[in-house]
């Protein structure tokens, strides 16, 4: 489990990442060929906007459904860097919690599920992906992850 900044931190290896926490679920790390998706399954309008609100949640343990940001086309940069990721040499990467915050009221951590496959997608603004996880996720976040869903 880490929290955000430490995850920007060691995925870029900058202490001074210009990621900020407001920014979206998504973020591309360039210079490796990274797609960090950040993924809170529990939402609320009291913490999202309406335009926030994806649906995203586990199918199985070796299956996620994740819908991309609201304004993401297939044929759109980004669109094509999710489903295309294979060819174009990037990496998913899946950081999963169940709340924003944790009992303290802190940032809760996330957890981290590994690199992505693109197992099916749909539509566009917002795009729904399948992600195959290369390894299961543990049953007990599963399990969690799916009656919160």
């Amino acid at each position: 489990h880490y929290k955000q900044e430490q995850i920007i931190c060691g995925l870029t290896g900058d202490i001074r990442s210009s990621f900020s926490r407001s920014q979206a679920g998504v973020f591309y790390i360039k210079e490796h060929k990274f797609d960090v998706l950040f993924v809170t399954i529990n939402k609320s309008l009291e913490n999202y906007s309406e335009s926030t609100m994806y649906k995203d949640y586990p199918i199985s343990r070796d299956l996620f459904h994740w819908q991309s940001m609201s304004n993401t086309r297939q044929k759109s940069e980004r669109g094509i860097r999710h489903l295309e990721h294979v060819a174009q040499g990037v990496t998913p990467l899946l950081f999963v919690r169940t709340d924003k915050h944790d009992d303290n009221g802190d940032a809760a951590p996330y957890l981290f599920l590994g690199p992505l496959q693109c197992e099916s997608f749909e539509g566009e603004r917002p795009i729904n992906i399948t992600w195959r996880l290369r390894t299961p996720m543990p049953a007990g976040f599963f399990e969690r992850a799916r009656v919160v869903a």
